[in-house]
């Protein structure tokens, strides 16, 4: 199952935050602050460079009851948990999305969205109706979800709803309820013609939710979510029998499971005239359920089969349950990999609020626009920049050992073994100044022929200490 490691670890100075203050803030907001950075750099952006700009943060999150989420009997210390939590108020869900606006000095909206199950997903149809109406000029969308207490895991399957075997197996026969996932992850949001970077461009984002009902509010509709999928491909003048792959929220539990896929199966195949299955993909068999952040982990995992060309299959499958069994086919469980093509995915809460999101993907990712071309100078320090085998680890490079091999043979007259100096660890190589002269010369020279031979071609020199 999903589970994050190293939570412990953040450096507080590459954010320009205090240390001692650091520590004290829940570990999530801080993966979060990691999470946006990587987002915007693998954007083709320099965070840096937003700084002031209209940036909105939507962070899905899920709050448990009482202070921290835990019973009060859970809870030795209930004042000092309050306590502590005032004292350090970005401790709390609330402060997660003001913690990267403050960080990041994004202006836009900043809300920590709690619709349970599906934070992450209504998060990113805010953001998207926020980018619609020009409200803000990107986006920042993450969700977050970890446990950190095993009193929740024992509450969830005391209410029935997690796997008392611990197995995530979402449509089949043997599956007794979800499975708890972990997952801190984000998108960055722009209008296309703003994009660098381009996975995917969203043609909706809508939600709904059941409202009513007389066996009680937990309880999933089938309908609602067909009426979301009907609505979300109408909008968007889509016809319904071409989609060839659907991301599905199933969770494993015993009600859930049949129902949504009674969904799907109207929304997208009852109508005569599907030529192929639509392949079902369902990302909480592979990491359990992430809860507030599944969202984001579904769309993720979207782009990632877009990119790769390939969706990968479901796990914990053995036999499907015979009430998701009748809609397949024409709905086909990915069990094995299975070449990709444009998609849909679908995300609902406890209480049956759903998310469609639905994706036109172009094989293309790098938008490159002539604002962003940029001029290629090379840099060639003099003294002070070299170091004891600095080479050592190029020497694979074959055109660069080559180029390293026939600068040695030529100092070899003079008495200057260059190949020790380049891939000794011996500091003391380093002490005179012809050594530093002749491994930091070479050292260029080589890996300019390396440069030459990517076609890497420069548009300036700028030298120093010649």
């Amino acid at each position: 199952m999903g589970k994050i490691m190293d939570f412990n670890k953040f450096d507080s100075a590459f954010f320009g935050l205090n240390e001692q203050s650091s520590n004290l803030v829940n570990p999530q907001s801080r993966m979060l602050l990691e999470v946006t950075y990587q987002a915007i750099a693998d954007a083709g952006y320099n965070p840096q460079t937003l700084r002031g700009s209209k940036t909105g943060v939507y962070v899905g999150v899920m709050t448990y009851a009482m202070t921290d989420g835990y019973p009060e009997e859970a809870q030795p210390d209930l004042i000092s948990c309050m306590t502590t939590e005032f004292k350090h108020m970005s401790y709390m869900k609330s402060f997660y999305s003001s913690t990267i606006s403050f960080v990041f000095d994004f202006k836009g909206p900043s809300m920590a969205v709690d619709t349970a199950c599906s934070g992450s997903g209504t998060a990113f149809c805010l953001a998207m109706n926020d980018l619609r109406l020009g409200h803000i000029d990107n986006a920042i969308v993450c969700g977050t979800h970890m446990t950190f207490e095993p009193i929740l895991l024992q509450l969830s399957q005391e209410l029935g709803v997690c796997s008392a075997r611990g197995v995530s197996a979402p449509l089949d026969e043997g599956t007794d309820g979800y499975v708890k996932g972990e997952a801190v992850c984000g998108v960055f949001l722009q209008r296309r013609e703003c994009a660098r970077r381009v996975y995917a461009s969203v043609r909706s984002a809508r939600m709904n939710i059941d409202g009513h009902k007389t066996l009680g509010m937990f309880l999933p509709l089938s309908e609602s979510q067909e009426e979301l999928m009907v609505d979300t491909y109408k909008e968007i003048n889509v016809d319904p029998l071409k989609l060839t792959y659907f991301e599905a929220h199933s969770t494993g539990t015993k009600l859930g499971d049949p129902l949504e896929l009674k969904a799907i199966y109207n929304a997208y195949c009852k109508r005569p005239g599907r030529k192929e299955p639509l392949p079902l993909g369902v990302l909480k068999s592979n990491m359990g359920h992430a809860e507030s952040g599944s969202g984001t982990a579904s769309i993720i995992k979207v782009l990632i089969s877009y990119e790769n060309e390939c969706i990968p299959p479901n796990l914990n499958m053995t036999k499907m349950k015979d009430e998701c069994a009748v809609y397949c086919p024409p709905l086909m469980p990915v069990l094995k990999p299975y070449p990709y093509e444009p998609g849909s995915l679908i995300v609902k809460k406890i209480s049956e609020e759903n998310n469609e999101m639905k994706y036109e993907y172009k094989k293309q990712m790098g938008v490159m626009k002539d604002k962003t071309l940029r001029p290629l100078w090379l840099l060639f320090p003099g003294l002070g920049g070299q170091w004891p085998a600095m080479a050592k680890a190029l020497m694979p490079i074959k055109i660069f050992s080559d180029k390293v091999e026939e600068c040695h043979q030529i100092l070899k007259d003079f008495d200057i073994d260059l190949k020790k100096l380049l891939l000794t660890e011996d500091k003391s190589l380093m002490s005179t100044m012809t050594a530093k002269f002749c491994s930091t010369t070479a050292l260029e020279i080589a890996l300019i022929e390396v440069m030459k031979a990517i076609d890497i071609t420069p548009d300036g020199i700028i030298g120093h200490s010649f």
